[in-house]
């Protein structure tokens, strides 16, 4: 088993508090929008507005992850096959 020394002092959690966002709060804090079911532009590049938008999180491992919230706004209805 392995020791781990701490430098910095270990504090708890005080508590967790959960809360619901509306649909219309979830699309005005997202940041990309995707509408193409491009995967890649020209220069293959995951192309932004895309399915492998980088705004969405990354694929490849020597990628930069630019994280942040992302909706995809489904242009047609879709059936979930496990419903």
């Amino acid at each position: 088993m392995t020791s781990h020394n701490y430098k910095e002092e270990v504090s708890c959690i005080e508590g967790v508090q959960f809360g619901l966002l509306s649909a219309e709060e979830i699309q005005r804090r997202s940041c990309a929008h995707i509408n193409d079911a491009t995967l890649y532009d020209s220069n293959g590049e995951p192309k932004l507005g895309g399915l492998f938008d980088p705004r969405m999180g990354i694929i490849e491992r020597k990628k930069r992850c630019n994280t942040r919230k992302s909706i995809i706004k489904k242009s047609r209805m879709s059936i979930n096959p496990l419903l």
